[in-house]
């Protein structure tokens, strides 16, 4: 009778396991999918969750949820999550069928682009300028320091017009300084970004 009450019990655990992250809220998948790739280390799962995010948005025509699926998608490419399992993604490839290993932070940019067209048309300058940050560290990390310096300027440009700015979405690092706009000045001197691209730009002790 214990033995009978011990598979029970297992067996319960192992449905309410399965059940634990069971979702068809696409919105839902990609918070998941974050988490999958940033501190899970589990990048396989991740790629499952943005794929089914992808469709789902793609069938509903949904622009808002496609710009942010490209976005998850470029980060998840350049995440050390993937660096990790590079033996895994060398010979078993990514859902992404058009992906290679080698080619990944080049195909993180492609995604991060068609995430850039859908913020701006939507004129969301605050994602705008989030998505031309991660795209100045993708060409940081490709040794590209001239199109790492422009997509640089280019979010300091788009978030200008922006007094105060509530993004949740952010890359990582960017609250460790004073404001969105001294990140950027700190990344293009660490970068050796022409002067006049970092010129004008004071810290002030707001919190953004």
């Amino acid at each position: 009778m214990k033995g009978t009450n011990v598979v029970i019990t297992l067996f319960c655990f192992a449905l309410l396991a399965g059940c634990a992250r069971s979702t068809s809220d696409p919105a839902l998948k990609l918070s998941w999918a974050a988490e999958e790739f940033g501190w899970k280390d589990d990048p396989i799962t991740a790629e499952k969750l943005l794929q089914e995010s992808l469709q789902t948005y793609r069938k509903q025509m949904n622009g808002v949820g496609l710009a942010e699926t490209y976005r998850q998608y470029g980060l998840f490419l350049r995440s050390h999550a993937v660096t990790k399992l590079k033996g895994h993604y060398q010979e078993e490839g990514f859902l992404d069928e058009t992906i290679r290993y080698n080619t990944r932070y080049e195909k993180a940019l492609e995604y991060f682009d068609k995430s850039r067209q859908l913020f701006a048309e939507q004129k969301n300058a605050g994602m705008l300028s989030n998505v031309y940050l991660s795209m100045a560290k993708t060409y940081a990390l490709m040794d590209k320091v001239p199109e790492s310096c422009d997509c640089l300027d280019k979010g300091r440009k788009s978030y200008a017009p922006l007094k105060i700015v509530q993004v949740k979405a952010r890359e990582v690092g960017v609250d460790e300084a004073e404001n969105f706009e001294a990140y950027i000045t700190l990344m293009q001197k660490q970068m050796g970004c022409p002067l006049e691209m970092t010129a004008g730009v004071t810290l002030d002790s707001r919190r953004q």
